[in-house]
């Protein structure tokens, strides 16, 4: 009984801080004591203390730390040298870089250089990126090759403003909060973006509508060759392969709303179709109308109750264009 009044005793100290409040915003200052943060919204998980996992998390603990610090309680940050050796090259770069400890990882590198280069970043998810333990770092891979790298550090709410202060102000999404960088001259992204106590930064490759539909005369920028003469082992090859289809994650187009995959549809190891789902504003879907119809010539095009469809003859293949009312668009290529 006297557990139960001195847990009940111990959430009301806590539910007594306004959420929010004692988000300590110097990066290189060290917490008072570092407790998890997360111990602040144990009441959401009842009675179950161990709601992470961890078995020497002590919740009773965090929680009475937090309530006996009150407003002074602050979050775990990552200090000045964590982002001049990490992200700006030494204090130097003012675009975006992978430096230091990670400073041998590239975008669309292959699996085989990278491990070559760090034989143990398989671990860098569990174990933190050498010399910063509290830095977990994720390298999703499409085929053998790298497509993104994802950063996760502890962000008391500093990390925006040192980033900005370094790479100059970013592309705010006022939906999501997210913060874009683009690097024209190595066609690379970086978004960052916060939870909570968590930050993520995200490095990745974009592509604007003309590139993804121009880069030659006769192909789109996810083709090597026409997709409809790769050869069953090439089709084998593809990302995600699984008899009946593939998935092939692009590089993130700079105007749209969301990623975009190209969806491969398969019979006997035979690519017959491709489509990609665009999120795209009005402007920009008559932005790809105009690049399709320079690439193709004049197409036809069709009005129903609910979408508009332009069709174009390449070749042996056809080319076709939706669109509705909404955003939501998308681009199919199949076999004639």
């Amino acid at each position: 009984m006297q557990a139960e009044h001195r847990n009940t005793a111990i959430l009301l100290a806590l539910l007594s801080i306004p959420f929010g409040v004692a988000i300590y915003k110097d990066a290189t200052a060290a917490p008072v004591e570092e407790v998890d943060p997360y111990a602040r919204y144990a009441d959401d998980y009842g009675d179950y203390d161990d709601y992470d996992d961890h078995d020497d998390y002590d919740s009773e603990h965090d929680l009475a730390v937090i309530a006996a610090l009150g407003e002074e309680a602050q979050l775990t940050a990552m200090n000045q040298d964590f982002f001049d050796n990490v992200f700006f090259d030494g204090g130097d770069a003012t675009t975006p870089s992978l430096s230091g400890p990670i400073r041998n990882l590239a975008i669309g590198g292959s699996l085989k250089s990278i491990s070559d280069a760090y034989p143990d970043f398989e671990d860098w998810e569990y174990d933190g990126i050498p010399g910063y333990d509290a830095a977990t770092i994720s390298l999703n891979f499409v085929g053998d090759t790298l497509h993104s790298v994802q950063i996760g550090f502890p962000d008391d709410g500093s990390t925006v403003g040192i980033l900005s202060k370094q790479w100059g102000p970013g592309v705010v999404d006022g939906d999501s909060g997210m913060i874009s960088w683009y690097v024209p001259s190595n066609s690379l992204r970086v978004i960052f973006e916060t939870d909570y106590d968590e930050g993520v930064v995200e490095f990745s490759r974009f592509q604007t509508l003309e590139e993804l539909i121009a880069p030659s005369e006769t192909l789109f920028s996810f083709e090597n060759k026409d997709i409809f003469l790769l050869t069953p082992d090439e089709v084998r090859g593809l990302p995600d392969y699984d008899y009946s289809e593939a998935a092939q994650p692009l590089p993130f187009i700079k105007e749209a709303k969301e990623a975009v995959t190209a969806w491969y549809q398969l019979e006997d190891d035979t690519v017959v179709e491709v489509s990609l789902g665009l999120a795209l504003e009005s402007e920009e879907q008559d932005r790809v109308l105009t690049l399709l119809k320079k690439k193709l010539g004049k197409g036809r095009k069709v009005v129903g109750d609910y979408e508009t469809i332009h069709t174009f003859r390449q070749g042996k293949r056809t080319i076709t264009w939706t669109t509705d009312e909404s955003m939501y668009s998308s681009l199919s290529l199949q076999r004639n």
